[in-house]
C-alpha cells in the first residue's frame, strides 16, 4: 500500500519526455501515439480560444 508513504522517483538516469511517455505506455500495455506540437502553435491556439 502506498498511502502516506514517500518514494524517491528520481535517479542519475536522464530520460526524455518521449522515453517517459513510452514507459507509461509500456506499463499500460498500449501503443504510444505521440504527437509533437511546437510551443508556438500551442500559444497561438490558446490566444484564439480567448
Amino acid at each position: 500500500m502506498t498511502h502516506q508513504k514517500a518514494f524517491q522517483i528520481t535517479s542519475n538516469e536522464t530520460l526524455t519526455w518521449n522515453q517517459i511517455y513510452q514507459c507509461i505506455a509500456d506499463a499500460l500495455n498500449v501503443e504510444l501515439k505521440a504527437v509533437h506540437v511546437s510551443s508556438e502553435l500551442l500559444a497561438q491556439i490558446r490566444v484564439k480560444d480567448k
